[in-house]
Formats: structure tokens, sequence, C-alpha cells
């Protein structure tokens, strides 16, 4: 719920990174700050590295838990769209993702101890 109209996708990745195709995935970004690219990967953007870096972090964490409950059999349950937009957008998020951000950096620092630079 997260993710709620926070995706956008790119079905076809062009393979050369020209002008055209660097215009098609930006619009694939229009109003969204994750993109799923075909056959290429995922990237996420926003204002601070640290919104970029909890996006991923998450989406990565929902990404797996969906594939375990599909692997159920069990059918879904769907969340009606108000309550996934409201979740979407709760306005305390940022300040959860400095925090989250903040307490991942001396992982970050064990194994990567260059990533500052």
């Amino acid at each position: 719920m997260r993710f709620h109209n926070k995706i956008g996708y790119d079905h076809s990745y062009g393979g050369v990174a020209d002008d055209d195709e660097g215009k098609k995935i930006a619009d694939s970004f229009i109003g969204k700050n994750i993109c799923f690219m075909g056959n290429h990967g995922v990237v996420a953007c926003g204002k601070r590295i640290c919104d970029a870096f909890d996006d991923l972090y998450y989406l990565e964490r929902a990404s797996m838990f969906q594939v375990l409950a599909m692997s159920t059999g069990a059918k879904p349950v769907e969340v009606p769209d108000e309550i996934a937009e409201q979740i979407a957008n709760y306005e305390g998020v940022d300040m959860l993702r400095e925090a989250h951000f903040e307490a991942m950096k001396p992982l970050i620092g064990k194994m990567e101890p260059d990533y500052r630079s």
C-alpha cells in the first residue's frame, strides 16, 4: 500500500541510452518516484538520498512478501483504494525515512567503508 500509485513502468527498454530513450524513461517517472524498466531493473528517485534508499528498501521487502503470499496459492485480499491511498500519502513518512537511513549508515559503513566518498 505504501507504493499505491507511486510506481511507473517502462515496459520496453530500447537498449541505447539516446535522447528518445531518456525521454521515455523520464516520462515513466511523471508523478512517480519508482520506475520498473522492462529488461533493465528498478530505479528510485527522491528529493533526498534517504527517500530513494527507503523506497528501494521497502519495495524489496514488499516484493518478497508478495511472492511469499502468492506462493501459498491463496486468493489475495484486496484493500480498498481509499485505504491504500491514505497509507501511501501518510505525511509522517519523511521523518521516518530520514531516521531509517541514519540507522542504516553504520551497517552500510561496515559493508562499504568508502560509501561516503
